[in-house]
């Protein structure tokens, strides 16, 4: 109990959301105050309720992005709402209502936050609102459409405060998204990281594209401008994980005074990148950068002056010096088209004529359709199809038992249990406890104000505007705390329309523990164990890697390709991670130590491979083709024979199989690009070739002994 105690009252304050909160409190607070003057305060509280209600749906994001979410949210909420009325009268209508619902609003979980928050915003309104019709005579269509207006403008009204600053701070958001990317992408060049970690900047790059190409985005010069430079810190961002790398095995092979040219480079670049950033995020051009690309010009000749002095050094030194240059030249370029860009896209606002015809795929060809991304989880298999049944089943089962037994509050049963109940074990625990505890608070709380404040609507207006404030605030940031403060503006708003507080707060005690205690008891009657898909999940990864080492090495694949594959292989990885977290919450412990040494060998052995693989797509663009030469085939060929394999052997829990002698082709590799008088104008090409395919060599040599629990087999020499 004391720890629960502790997890409630846990504040993460990188997460408070204090300007949204006090907008958000505004559009709930005004239509009491309309209301209360206006006579209709039952109309204020229903629209206040769907202001509520629509509230977490403003999130940070782009104004466009952020005014449809919240509509949409809004018309789904209404819809939920006036179907509960429509039907709530007829037992049978509204079980098979409530059984439906539950499913679909549980397979939104498929989509992402957004759309489980639209799920759950209206199962919430269509369960309350059902359960309060059916004590009614009042309830029928004209009510419904009325009921349903009202929510729908309480959340017009949030959507309007979320966007009221769209013509005063246009772009904003798209522009801190970017401006984030490139201060990371600048520490990321100041602490040069190695193959040891995971590539940098992955899950900010992930969410300016998000922010930058999602749904309402235009076509006005200015967004063009941004895609553009987030092209840019794509390229990049692979320019300088590959330094980092380089500079990296530069030190490996004791050649420190090259070392220090590279890293040398990646300071200089690191200056141009905070500039950049500092000027998205003030809306002014880039201040003092000609000194800083000056600085940056100057260090890339010298290591270019280096590279050429070192003919005498080791071949392993002269390939790796050879392929920096080749990066930090690729990149001095990519930091030339950013500090342009960022220069001028703030006097581009006409709109762009005509624009760029788009490849339109059809539906089942697109990996992020949302239909398709349904139909996909409508499987047993599925996490999300199990956590749909069980929420149906169990939502259903409680409107039964409450509608059977004619309790006028019994609706908080199921709503307890849809909010308690959650894919994972370990997040319905924790939802489930940090509920029951929070609700025990906020009744608290609330108890005391009761009995101490005087009988007035405007200080029950004050009261709802404070108690959400501090829900809509620490929701995120403190889960126990948010329902205390929930737990606490329910009963006080339920009292604005002459429902006595004193007769709710029992019962939404036994009603919040009742509904914990059924979503964890149906959770472990059909559990979706993560032990099951930590497995597949590394799999996956493999694959993803393969697929982009695959493509990567095509001349025949398109830029565009390779770019969604490398997005998959991020993707890939960061579910796979997410997965062996879930897998540390579940209680079953069976072969729980032999499962987190996998995913550590994979994640660790794979970490190289993707580097290199990086750099070869770096090196790729620098020329028009990879040399063709059947070594070079052959290697990458067996590279991903071997991924495949070793892919293959963690899905099934087999031993591996033997794999192709990667090594031995890496070295037929490089004795087919250096077998020539004179390299010409594919020497940092083929320098950048041979270091890749050696690094994936030694990467995938060192995961199949990993895979084997052969800790100790050497790696091939350089």
């Amino acid at each position: 109990m004391r720890q629960a105690l502790r997890d409630a009252v846990h504040v993460d304050r990188s997460r408070l959301a204090v300007n949204a909160a006090a907008r958000n409190t505004v559009g709930v607070v005004l239509p009491l105050v309309v209301g209360a003057l206006s006579g209709h305060l039952v109309a204020g509280v229903t629209v206040a309720i769907g202001a509520q209600n629509v509230a977490l749906a403003d999130r940070p994001g782009p104004y466009r992005l952020r005014l449809a979410r919240l509509l949409f949210t809004a018309a789904v909420a209404a819809v939920g709402a006036g179907a509960g009325i429509l039907v709530g009268r007829w037992d049978v209508a509204a079980i098979i209502l409530t059984a439906c619902w539950a499913f679909g609003a549980g397979l939104l979980v498929s989509l992402g936050p957004t759309a489980t928050q639209v799920g759950i915003t209206s199962t919430i309104l269509m369960l309350v609102l059902a359960g309060r019709a059916q004590f009614t005579d009042a309830a029928g269509p004209a009510a419904a459409a009325f009921t349903a207006l009202q929510i729908l403008a309480g959340g017009a009204l949030q959507a309007l405060f979320a966007v009221a600053g769209w013509p005063l701070r246009r772009y904003r958001p798209e522009r801190l998204a970017l401006a984030s990317a490139y201060t990371e992408l600048a520490t990321t060049a100041t602490e040069a990281p190695g193959t040891d970690v995971g590539p940098a900047a992955g899950a900010t790059l992930d969410s300016v594209h998000r922010t930058i190409r999602g749904i309402g985005r235009n076509r006005s010069a200015t967004m063009v401008a941004f895609r553009v430079l987030l092209d840019e810190a794509e390229r990049i961002r692979i320019e300088l994980l590959a330094l980092g790398a380089h500079a990296e095995r530069l030190g490996e092979l004791g050649a420190n005074s090259s070392r220090d040219r590279v890293l040398d480079v990646l300071t200089a670049a690191a200056t141009l990148l905070r500039r950049i950033g500092d000027s998205l995020a003030t809306a002014d051009p880039p201040a003092h950068v000609t000194l800083a690309a000056r600085e940056l010009t100057t260090a890339i000749r010298s290591l270019e002056t280096l590279a050429r002095q070192s003919s005498d050094s080791s071949f392993a030194v002269l390939v790796t010096l050879r392929a920096a240059v080749a990066r930090a030249d690729a990149l001095d370029e990519q930091l030339r088209i950013a500090i342009g860009t960022a220069s001028t896209w703030r006097y581009e606002e006409d709109e762009r004529p005509g624009g760029s015809a788009a490849v339109h795929l059809p539906a089942s060809l697109r990996f992020d359709h949302p239909l398709q991304t349904v139909r996909a989880n409508l499987t047993p298999t599925s996490s999300a199809f199990r956590h749909a049944v069980r929420l149906a089943a169990c939502l259903t089962c409680c409107d039964v038992v409450v509608r059977a037994a004619d309790l006028p509050r019994g609706y908080w049963l199921p709503l307890m249990v849809l909010i308690t109940l959650q894919p994972g074990f370990a997040a319905t625990l924790s939802r489930g406890l940090l509920r029951i505890t929070g609700t025990i608070v906020g009744l608290g709380v609330v108890t005391g104000l009761v009995a101490i404040l005087p009988d007035s609507v405007w200080l029950d207006f004050l009261l709802v505007g404070l108690l959400f404030f501090g829900f809509r605030a620490l929701f995120l940031a403190s889960f126990g705390l948010s329902v205390a403060f929930l737990t606490a503006l329910v009963v006080v708003l339920l009292s604005l329309i002459d429902v006595d507080p004193t007769s709710t707060i029992l019962e939404r005690g036994i009603y919040t523990a009742a509904g914990g205690a059924i979503a964890l008891g149906v959770y472990l009657a059909w559990p979706t164990w993560e032990r099951s898909r930590v497995r597949p999940r590394l799999a996956e990864l493999l694959t993803a890697y393969r697929e982009y080492l695959a493509l990567v090495a095509d001349d025949e694949a398109t830029p565009a390709q390779v770019a969604s594959a490398r997005s998959a292989a991020r993707v890939a990885r960061t579910n796979a991670e997410a997965s062996l977290e879930r897998f540390s919450g579940d209680p079953d412990r069976t072969h729980r130590d032999d499962l987190v040494e996998l995913a550590e060998s994979v994640f660790a052995g794979s970490l190289p491979l993707v580097h290199a693989a990086m750099r070869l797509e770096a090196a790729r663009r620098d020329a028009a083709r990879l040399p063709e030469t059947p070594a070079l085939a052959a290697f990458v060929e067996h590279a991903c024979t071997a991924l495949d394999a070793m892919a293959t052997a963690v899905r099934d829990g087999a031993p591996l199989a033997d794999v192709p002698d990667v090594p031995a082709e890496a070295d037929a590799t490089r004795a087919d690009l250096t077998d020539h008088d004179d390299l010409g104008a594919t020497d940092r090409t083929a320098a950048a070739l041979v270091e890749s395919t050696e690094e994936i060599a030694r990467s995938l040599t060192a995961l199949a002994a990993a895979l084997r629990g052969d800790r100790d087999e050497d790696e091939p020499a350089t």
